[in-house]
């Protein structure tokens, strides 16, 4: 049994299809942590195949949206009954459907923010290089081709018996990515 190189950052296989990879997915006998696909569309089922849990991107929107609401509508209601009250024509300083458009506006902004900043955030963007991006074809990515990316992740890392594993899966080639 070899263990990893120094300097492998994993191993790339290729698949013919999105069917291929999905199978080669599920079928992993490993650790799925250690998992990374990559596709040119999204595939059905494949969060699932490689272990992943849901993001968190809603949240992120709703605690925007919350903020910027209650911020909108707490500014405004500080101002008019507590800082500046003018009383004009007998109504009363907190009328909520005067209130409402400035408060929606800053909603949907903070929210619309917060889901930008949670997405860059969760997808630990802006990355300026990354090691798949050095392996030839890779490119295809985004047109037609479906990768299947076994890290080492800072273990040992069987490069020829995973290698093995994965044209066994029905991989077309196998690439080693420098780290």
């Amino acid at each position: 049994m070899s263990s990893s190189t120094p300097g492998l950052y994993g191993l790339m296989a290729r698949f013919p299809d999105a069917d291929g990879l999905l199978a080669a997915a599920r079928d992993w006998p490993g650790d799925r942590g250690r998992l990374r696909a990559y596709t040119p569309f999204p595939v059905p089922g494949l969060d699932e195949a490689l272990g992943l849990r849901p993001d968190g991107l809603g949240w992120w929107a709703l605690a925007g949206a919350l903020f910027g609401g209650l911020s909108g509508l707490g500014i405004q209601w500080y101002s008019a009954v507590i800082d500046y009250p003018i009383n004009v024509g007998g109504r009363p300083p907190f009328s909520l459907p005067a209130f409402l458009p400035i408060t929606v506006i800053l909603t949907l902004f903070w929210g619309g923010a917060a889901t930008v900043l949670g997405f860059f955030l969760g997808n630990r963007l802006p990355r300026l290089h990354h090691p798949v991006f050095g392996v030839p074809g890779f490119d295809d990515a985004s047109r037609d081709g479906f990768f299947l990316l076994v890290r080492a992740g800072g273990a040992e890392l069987d490069a020829e018996g995973t290698r093995a594993r994965l044209e066994a899966l029905g991989a077309e080639s196998v690439q080693e990515v420098a780290a």
